[in-house]
């Protein structure tokens, strides 16, 4: 009986500590810019207080926070689509983000502009989660306008694996030689480029001139291949910003931004204006060759 009556409390008192552990949750932390930092991996999504359905692309959805050595921020958002079963991913632009009490914003920053602006309250910070509130405003088929609030949870992964871009203080010897087009993305989107627009290129050389071949593709009743155009433009270079120019002499006018300069990387973004009053932001990256 004293055997029976001491496997009992030691199974009781097993289970009390078992209740115990289940139900700490992770402590939380203080909401700074230094906890944000990190790789995050979405996990779970409400709309209007009910789950959506994530399927296994969706939860490889990744966002990525960090501080530059300069102190300017980054965030990097890793997407994912499936596509033939499998799922690819799909990496965004260089975006920035601020932290102000527990609200948390990213955007695209545009000379003074700041576009593709997201805004996020943070409503739960540990060293392992991270709980964030968006509202989206719009319109239903009535035209009655609609919010619609939406909570999404991340699981901490480790330290960000995209290391920041290296923006250096140029100088024109460092963008003097030839450089080739490997990515471009607008308002956030990459762009598909072809086999032709792959092979453009820009040629700075010390007298101020910059050579461009700008290859296109042959038309569909054409032998396929790639028509070269080129030409040349005069430069200029501006803290760090890059003027080119008709002729030596010509204003200054709207600048091509050097966001990362190294040996062997160029990245560059541009305003450019499609309608009246609509403006986009081009990102292209190129590598020396």
């Amino acid at each position: 009986m004293k055997k029976l009556n001491l496997f009992v409390l030691l199974i009781a008192t097993i289970f009390i500590s078992c209740s115990k552990d289940d139900d700490q949750t992770p402590e939380t932390i203080e909401i700074t810019e230094k906890n944000l930092i990190g790789k995050w991996q979405l996990t779970k999504i409400e709309e209007d207080g009910k789950q959506i359905t994530l399927n296994p692309c969706d939860k490889k959805d990744i966002s990525q926070f960090s501080i530059k050595e300069d102190g300017s921020k980054l965030a990097i958002f890793i997407g994912n689509s499936e596509i033939n079963g499998e799922c690819t991913p799909h990496q965004s632009t260089d975006y920035t983000w601020e932290l102000s009490n527990n609200k948390f914003s990213t955007f695209i920053l545009t000379g003074d502009r700041r576009n593709a602006e997201d805004l996020y309250t943070i409503i739960e910070l540990t060293k392992t989660v991270l709980k964030t509130e968006s509202r989206e405003t719009y319109k239903d088929d009535q035209g009655n306008e609609k919010t619609s609030v939406y909570i999404e949870t991340f699981t901490y992964i480790g330290k960000p694996d995209i290391e920041p871009s290296t923006v250096v203080n140029p100088k024109e010897s460092n963008l003097i030689g030839k450089w080739q087009l490997t990515k471009s993305i607008t308002d956030g989107k990459e762009n598909s480029l072809n086999e032709c627009e792959l092979k453009y290129t820009l040629e700075y050389l010390s007298n101020g001139v910059v050579n461009w071949s700008d290859p296109y593709l042959t038309q569909p009743d054409q032998p396929k291949g790639c028509i070269e155009s080129t030409g040349s433009l005069f430069w200029v270079l501006v803290d760090n910003n890059i003027y080119l120019k008709e002729a030596s002499t010509d204003a200054n006018e709207d600048p091509e931004k050097i966001l990362e300069l190294t040996e062997t990387v160029l990245k560059t973004s541009y305003t450019h204006e499609s309608t009246p009053n609509t403006f986009h932001e081009t990102i292209e990256t190129y590598k020396k060759i």
